[in-house]
């Protein structure tokens, strides 16, 4: 893997949060290739440039959350992977010395020692910085499943997070997905949550399973028939969703888990955090008045008229989720 400093369309996205804040999205880089990744050329510039342009239109940003800087940790051996991190470093210091409030959301994780440039830049942003590191759960195999087969392993992420907390900088966990009836349980959060505050975490931001026809394909190849039909049986008769209108959501149908289980789960989260000290954030609290847009499906004609079921035995198109032609 090269790391190629190059200009990246689209990298900034500037929007308002459910608070009512502007919140500059920024993606730090991009695959260029199967063996190059570009990173945002003269980024901290970039970003400054796109926080004055706000500020003269009237909405000044108010929070950066920092994205797309995973494979600058955790390929140590790549060409360029040195300049990547320091500008990935020089960025958040920037940021914090102008007293700007900035969230470096990531996955990563490491084996040792955390890399001298981040290290520098943890104890220069300290207050003004959140790191923010998404670790679903425990096991492995199941991060792999959600994540794909280049999930770092949970344990490196705390490691990260450790190295940051012990810096003075504020660490959350974001726990996305929340798989239900699976990671959701007592005793997986309890394991979870006391490992998050082992590793100087002080909050946990939570978010359900959002299922789309693409990522019940990937989950499908890669759980069990059991954990298959658990995860089917939940989402079955739930009702496909449009796309996110904001940009910001699912870019695609997409289905939620059903309100009476996300309040449940919900509940256990709060109990199960508490123990540890560890404020929740929930990411999908449930809005009983949300419409709800739907997708039409094209179903096949029947091959004879005699074929046609009916009454009770009409078919339940919500029921196909991990089929071939989902």
């Amino acid at each position: 893997m090269q790391f190629v400093s190059t200009p990246l369309s689209d990298a900034h996205l500037a929007t308002r949060d459910e608070k009512g804040e502007v919140v500059l999205y920024v993606r730090l880089s991009a695959p260029l290739s199967q063996r190059r990744v570009g990173v945002l050329a003269r980024a901290t510039t970039e970003v400054q440039r796109a926080m004055r342009l706000a500020d003269q239109q009237g909405a000044p940003v108010d929070r950066v959350v920092v994205v797309g800087a995973d494979r600058m940790v955790t390929a140590a051996d790549a060409d360029g992977r040195d300049e990547a991190l320091q500008s990935l470093a020089d960025l958040l210091t920037e940021l914090a010395a102008a007293q700007v409030s900035v969230t470096w959301r990531t996955r990563a994780g490491i084996q040792g020692p955390v890399p001298a440039p981040l290290a520098e830049a943890f104890d220069a942003a300290q207050h003004h910085l959140t790191v923010e590191v998404g670790i679903p759960t425990l096991d492995r195999t199941m991060c792999r499943a959600l994540e794909g087969p280049s999930a770092q392993d949970p344990k490196q992420r705390l490691r990260l997070a450790s190295a940051a907390s012990s810096r003075g900088v504020m660490t959350v966990a974001l726990v996305d997905p929340l798989v239900p009836m699976l990671t959701d349980q007592a005793s997986a959060l309890n394991d979870l949550f006391e490992a998050c505050a082992d590793a100087g975490m002080h909050q946990v931001r939570v978010r359900y399973l959002v299922m789309t026809r693409g990522r019940a394909k990937r989950l499908a190849a890669s759980l069990s028939s059991m954990h298959r039909a658990l995860i089917r049986g939940v989402f079955a008769d739930e009702e496909w969703r449009a796309p996110h209108p904001s940009g910001l959501g699912p870019q695609e149908a997409h289905k939620l888990l059903p309100s009476k289980l996300r309040k449940a789960g919900h509940h256990r989260v709060h109990l199960e955090a508490d123990k540890h000290g560890l404020l929740v954030s929930v990411l999908d609290p449930v809005d009983e008045d949300a419409p709800v847009a739907t997708t039409k499906r094209v179903s096949r004609p029947p091959k004879s008229p005699s074929k046609v079921p009916t009454g009770s035995m009409a078919p339940r198109p919500q029921l196909d989720l991990f089929s071939k032609s989902a």
